[in-house]
């Protein structure tokens, strides 16, 4: 494989999702910080932290 370019393309396209994942991540902790930590609107969403 080293012979050919084709492994080129295959880099290319895994450091571009691993920049653009760390960029959404980057970008959601701004609205993770907004989400409220309180029990009761925790269970209000239908996601109650005892079922798991």
């Amino acid at each position: 494989m080293p012979n050919n370019v084709i492994y080129l393309a295959l880099y290319q396209f895994i450091n571009n999702l691993y920049a653009n994942s760390l960029l959404a991540t980057l970008n959601a902790r701004e609205s993770l910080r907004e989400v409220p930590t309180s029990s009761t609107n925790i269970l209000s969403q239908g996601v109650a932290l005892s079922d798991f």
